[in-house]
């Protein structure tokens, strides 16, 4: 079995470690997503279907109709995405635009002080950092021009204009129906004036396919025509009027990379690992050590055996919704595939047609039937399987938020840990109230509760410890799993009893019993 070299013994044992994702800088073709969903709360599982097969690095969505009652979570696919929303205010309904980038992209919202009438202009815009001194961006924005006036269209020249200082690409529904871009002429003066914005502004169109209906109103801007490759129109979202785009933006990019490794217990050697420990002479090479050495030396040896006897494996994201099967998959493609077929023939009614909308109404159907067997057959299971079940429930409500990357006063962006720790503590220290220290109330004495008498540990206390813990739970700052202690529980009740005696002994507690990791938790406001 293949054995870890000691370079890596600070990873063993831990189910999440703690060392940052490594980051890493090439020439990528960003693979990106974008369509006018109409509703996405009622396409949610086709959503979910359509991005875990494409696997896109950035989604843009327009009417998504979503409000503040609607969590992250519930556009999240699979967690694998950093989600920035403008929604409209409760009250008022449909527009909203979405921006989903995926979370191995450094990204941080960017907002444009020109625009603060969402009923005028819904933009949502981030910066994706492009290289490792932080100075050079991408910066994306999703658009979508709900109001035909001449108030929304300055207001959206002002933007574009402020966007295109640097790298960018634009993706939205801008309700121009009338314009050849081919030609670059329109047939009215806000379609002429848009085109002229485009111009000033050195941005290339790269969509020349209509995407709703005979109309173009789905748009794709970049600074170069070398920046899109494979730009495909293809068909819809659901009951959405508005096609799918999907293409690929070449740039150079931060990626960070994934360098979590977990032991692997399913091919675990635990009889390997017993008959290793059953050889060591505890009481010996404990002998006139203090409880700290002793401590060391037991951990060092269950280390050491990890790395003979337990594998580790690449923590893998989840890059697809449990309840997708291969049916799903086959019709999909299918449906992609007899999509461009009638595109291509330009065949917009007849047999063929209505062949078509009965397979898309087939897809809907086994995607809704699929995860409702899904979920019925898990909550059936709920009492041999509960993990599965909570695990599932709580990726719906709404979770945790990764933290950065951040700015700081400068508004240089910052994303190391050690540099986001330090700019917390900086604002959080300087928002604490400053006690005056001259005048401190004494304490009112209080009766001891007096000192235990006659404490022993035995190996029979010790083992019934051990086999209360819960084996799933993650370690600790040890880097020793409960699963490893349960496992190996004979043969470790031993040196566990002298360490807990000695430490009673000399009033000391080891310094990895003292720590812990502790996790910050964001509040917005």
């Amino acid at each position: 079995m293949k054995s870890h070299s000691t370079k890596n013994k600070k990873t063993l044992g831990t189910k999440h470690t703690d060392r940052p994702s490594k980051i890493t800088e090439k020439i990528s073709k960003l693979s990106c997503f974008y369509t006018n969903a109409r509703s996405l709360n009622n396409k949610l599982d086709e959503f979910n279907t359509v991005v875990s097969q494409l696997n896109p690095d950035i989604i843009g969505i327009t009417e998504t109709w979503a409000t503040s009652n609607n969590f992250n979570e519930e556009f999240n696919v699979n967690n694998n995405y950093k989600v920035f929303r403008h929604d409209r205010p409760i009250g008022k309904k449909g527009g909203g635009v979405m921006l989903l980038v995926k979370d191995t992209l450094q990204a941080v919202e960017d907002k444009c002080k020109h625009n603060q009438d969402s009923d005028v202009l819904e933009t949502v815009w981030c910066n994706i950092k492009l290289n490792y001194r932080q100075t050079k961006f991408l910066k994306v924005g999703v658009c979508y021009r709900p109001n035909v006036n001449e108030q929304s269209d300055l207001i959206m020249a002002k933007e574009i204009e402020w966007a295109c200082k640097g790298d960018v690409l634009i993706m939205g529904d801008f309700n121009y129906s009338n314009i050849d871009w081919n030609i670059m002429n329109g047939m009215s003066r806000d379609e002429n004036m848009f085109i002229d914005v485009v111009q000033d502004n050195y941005l290339h169109q790269h969509v020349r396919e209509p995407t709703r209906g005979g109309n173009t109103l789905d748009l794709v801007l970049s600074k170069s025509e070398l920046d899109v490759q494979n730009l495909n129109v293809s068909y819809n979202l659901g009951k959405s009027d508005h096609n799918i785009i999907t293409w690929e933006f070449v740039t150079c990019v931060a990626f960070k990379e994934n360098k979590i490794k977990v032991p692997d217990f399913r091919k675990a050697d635990f009889n390997k690992f017993r008959k290793l420990l059953s050889n060591v002479e505890w009481t010996k090479m404990f002998r006139e050590k203090s409880v700290n050495q002793i401590w060391e030396m037991f951990k060092s040896i269950l280390i050491e055996g990890m790395s003979n006897c337990i594998p580790y494996r690449q923590l893998r994201r989840k890059d697809r919704p449990k309840w997708l099967n291969r049916e799903i998959q086959s019709l999909t493609k299918l449906k992609a595939e007899k999509w461009k077929e009638l595109r291509e023939a330009g065949i917009t009614e007849g047999g063929q047609f209505d062949n078509f909308k009965l397979l898309e109404k087939k897809v809907h159907k086994v995607i809704r039937k699929s995860k409702a067997s899904f979920e019925e057959n898990m909550a059936n299971k709920i009492k041999e399987n509960p993990k599965n079940f909570f695990s599932y429930i709580r990726a719906k409500n709404k979770g945790k938020e990764g933290i950065g990357p951040l700015k700081n006063d400068s508004g240089k962006v910052v994303s190391s840990y050690k540099e986001m720790a330090v700019l917390l503590n900086d604002f959080f220290s300087s928002v604490f109230t400053i006690e005056d220290l001259t005048v401190i109330p004494n304490g009112e004495e209080t009766l001891g509760v007096g000192s235990f008498q006659n404490i022993e540990f035995t190996d029979n206390l010790i083992l019934k410890k051990i086999e209360k813990l819960n084996a799933n739970k993650a370690s600790g700052p040890d880097n020793l799993a409960p699963r490893i202690l349960k496992e190996l529980a004979n043969e470790i009740v031993v040196p566990l009893n002298i360490i807990f005696n000695r430490s009673l002994i000399e009033g000391v507690v080891p310094v990895d019993w003292r720590l812990a990791n502790v996790t910050p938790i964001f509040k917005k406001g």
